[in-house]
């Protein structure tokens, strides 16, 4: 065998490498891995049941992360038996507690315009284009006519996909009825077997 194929044979054998993803942590970490990592911050530890679809799942849920300004937190999956991370979800919401549709504070105004302006910001910023968005994220003055205007007219449910760093990385952002869902999900790119 020459020397270009034996280094094929041995990088397919070889396990994957861990991808770095959000905080530093690195895919495949275990649980007291990441605890470690994360030490000082508080983390909530769940198992959410198997069912017939999926194994069982370990649920790390980190409290108080902040991007930017903007608060929320992580879930760190660590599915089935072997309890190796294998995404990490954020989540900002900011929830509709008015006594109507869309009938949100004013001070709730600019910061659920925020959020869903600078969040997605970043994401482009810092990843480029996405490879694949389904719906749009509002602009400024469609997020104005929705909140202070109370005109809306579509549904606002947004999804975009992003492939960089190794990494597979999703948004979504859904908005029933003035109620602002942001999520962020980290998952390892799938490796081909070509």
């Amino acid at each position: 065998m020459n020397r270009i194929t034996c280094l094929l044979i041995f990088v397919g054998l070889t396990p994957g490498i861990a991808q770095t993803t959000w905080g530093g942590l690195k895919f495949g970490m275990t649980p007291t891995e990441v605890k470690t990592a994360l030490k000082g911050k508080q983390i909530e530890e769940s198992v959410e049941s198997k069912n017939e679809y999926r194994p069982e799942w370990l649920i790390l849920t980190v409290k108080d992360i902040a991007v930017d300004r903007h608060k929320g937190e992580a879930r760190l999956i660590f599915p089935g038996p072997e309890r190796k991370l294998k995404r990490v979800a954020l989540w900002f919401s900011r929830v509709d507690e008015g006594t109507g549709c869309f009938d949100v504070p004013k001070d709730e105004v600019l910061p659920r315009i925020s959020l869903i302006e600078d969040i997605s910001q970043r994401l482009v910023e810092r990843y480029g284009k996405p490879v694949s968005e389904t719906g749009s994220i509002p602009t400024r003055d469609e997020l104005i006519k929705i909140y202070v205007y109370k005109a809306v007219s579509v549904k606002i449910d947004v999804k975009r996909i992003w492939k960089a760093d190794g990494q597979i990385i999703e948004q979504w952002l859904i908005m029933p009825c003035g109620t602002v869902f942001l999520s962020i999900s980290y998952s390892p790119e799938p490796k081909s077997e070509l």
